[in-house]
């Protein structure tokens, strides 16, 4: 008996794994790539993270959304999808600033999602010399143990009101730890995982709004914000 309750509680352990690994892929109603329109050379654009394991052509239905409305709009993938490591945090944001020098006629900012939003809070914080004229935290209770109201940047901070993985409840919580100008915009009906096209996440919510709603209402806050740095 004791030894198939072990073959089982591994095979649960098994499943569940590859249950979560599932759910970082990207979704079946993921939209085909598609060339954007844009008409003559952005000033302003934005540097985004994905989010931790998760694939980052979830996030380019966004970044297009971004495109379409007149400005630069690049993903960055974490290392390894996560980004875990001390050396894998500097690589990412040696890569970040090499990605804004390039093109140094553009206004950037750097933004992502979930443990993606994280490390650009990050980024602010041990970076003090970043070419980064702004940040966009999207979904992210962060800056949680680290204090940016002195930054001197100007930050953005989106949520949605269904999200169980960063709740407005937790985002109120550590407001004081952003500058008194930042901006929090709530995504009434929106979750975590329709931040992105990607399939399912612990505790993310259950959205009243569909993702492209919650997309679009993302992507113009998103342009919004860039079109004022």
């Amino acid at each position: 008996m004791w030894k198939w309750l072990r073959r089982i509680w591994i095979a649960c352990g098994l499943g569940f794994t590859f249950w979560l690994w599932l759910g970082f892929q990207t979704s079946s109603d993921l939209p085909p790539a598609r060339e954007t329109s844009m008409s003559g050379a952005p000033k302003q654009g934005v540097i985004f993270l994905p989010g931790g394991m998760v694939a980052p052509e979830a996030y380019r239905p966004l970044m297009d959304r971004i495109r379409d409305k007149g400005f630069a709009a690049e993903i960055v993938p974490l290392p390894y999808r996560c980004a875990c490591t001390d050396a894998q945090r500097g690589e990412l944001f040696d890569h970040i600033e090499a990605r804004m020098r390039a093109n140094p006629e553009i206004h950037w900012a750097v933004g992502g999602h979930s443990r993606g939003g994280m490390l650009t809070a990050r980024l602010l914080k041990e970076r003090s010399g970043t070419s980064a004229r702004g940040a966009v935290l999207v979904a992210t209770t962060h800056p949680r143990d680290f204090d940016l109201a002195g930054v001197g940047k100007p930050i953005l901070k989106i949520f949605g009101s269904e999200d169980g993985v960063a709740s407005p409840g937790d985002i109120a919580r550590n407001r004081h730890l952003l500058p008194s100008d930042a901006v929090l915009k709530q995504i009434d009906g929106g979750n975590h995982v329709q931040f992105g096209y990607y399939r399912h996440q612990l505790s993310s919510g259950t959205a009243t709004i569909t993702r492209e709603q919650q997309q679009e209402a993302t992507a113009s806050a998103i342009a919004e914000f860039l079109s004022k740095l």
